[in-house]
């Protein structure tokens, strides 16, 4: 590899490496913003909603979806969905989600092993 090559190549890498820092800057911006927002005590829905994003961009994922516990235990509630490639944001600041609450128990009181959401609640 000739001088020229050898130095495009240190260019090359060089420029990732800020594209790389630049990504991570973000992400600890993202976080410390998250941080101010669990200690000041801001809205459960807006905070649930900033998690979602924030981790969903971490972990590059094109949709993600977080849950509550209802009060009686017996389903799960919606309380973000977030998919960029359905253009689908619902739940946090996004308004309220309409979909139905996901049964955790079949009508015969067995466990709903049919959705990975509702098989992995903890006791």
């Amino acid at each position: 590899m000739d001088d020229t090559n050898i130095i495009k190549n240190l260019e090359e890498r060089i420029e990732h490496l800020e594209e790389l820092l630049t990504h991570e800057r973000e992400h600890v911006e993202t976080l410390n913003q998250i941080g101010k927002a669990l200690s000041g005590g801001d809205n459960l829905d807006t905070l649930l909603g900033m998690i979602l994003k924030e981790a969903r961009h971490f972990t590059n994922a094109d949709g993600g979806t977080l849950y509550l516990i209802s009060p009686d235990e017996k389903s799960l509630a919606f309380n973000v969905v977030q998919t960029s490639s359905l253009n689908i944001y619902m739940g946090g600041e996004n308004g309220k989600i309409t979909w139905p609450n996901l049964p955790l128990y079949k009508g015969d009181g067995t466990k709903n092993c049919e959705n990975v959401a509702a098989y992995t609640p903890p006791k």
